[in-house]
């Protein structure tokens, strides 16, 4: 005898009983689940949708359970995973092939992003080395040390590396000394 996974349709409606032991959950757990949700999802829209699917789930699952919070929170945290992983799956990586509002508010975040990684790969290596451990919170001598020079030299090509991103991605204000410099007025 072969054994049946069990689909959606081969499942009972829940019960008055089930229903009942889903609204003391709802009550119980709802906005933990949602809280859950969002630390993943980060959108409180869908975090409630995902709430609102695990309760579903809760209420047509058939079986014990021996700790309905953990339970529910697995599915929340799955079925949060999911709409992440679709969405990754959705937007392009390549900043030609993003339209705007294409993917939701991550598509600015992603063209700027790819902009960004492509302009310090346009940079020499030991420039992109001090942008780097810059951006990372590294003091200026460590960063001297590592890249074999003086702090004072290296902060001036920190800031003129900064400097070159800004005008290879578009993004940000030059500096007032490079403008000035340049004859720009700020």
């Amino acid at each position: 005898m072969s054994r049946r996974s069990s689909s959606k349709e081969d499942r009972p409606d829940p019960g008055e009983e089930d229903w009942q032991r889903v609204e003391k959950a709802w009550r119980a757990h709802y906005a933990a689940l949602a809280a859950h949700a969002y630390q993943t999802l980060r959108d409180p829209d869908e975090a409630e949708d995902v709430a609102q699917e695990a309760l579903l789930q809760y209420a047509f699952h058939r079986g014990p359970i021996d700790n309905p919070l953990a339970w529910l929170r697995r599915v929340a945290h799955n079925r949060a995973v999911d709409r992440v992983r679709a969405k990754t799956r959705e937007c392009p990586t390549d900043p030609e092939n993003i339209r705007p509002n294409h993917c939701g508010a991550d598509a600015e975040k992603r063209v700027e992003l790819a902009e960004t990684i492509q302009g310090l790969v346009a940079t020499p290596d030991g420039v992109r080395t001090a942008l780097v451990m810059a951006a990372e919170g590294q003091s200026g001598d460590a960063i001297a040390k590592r890249i074999g020079t003086n702090p004072v030299n290296t902060r001036q090509l920190i800031s003129r590396a900064r400097e070159e991103l800004r005008r290879l991605t578009g993004r940000g204000k030059p500096s007032r000394d490079n403008a000035h410099r340049d004859g720009r007025t700020v």
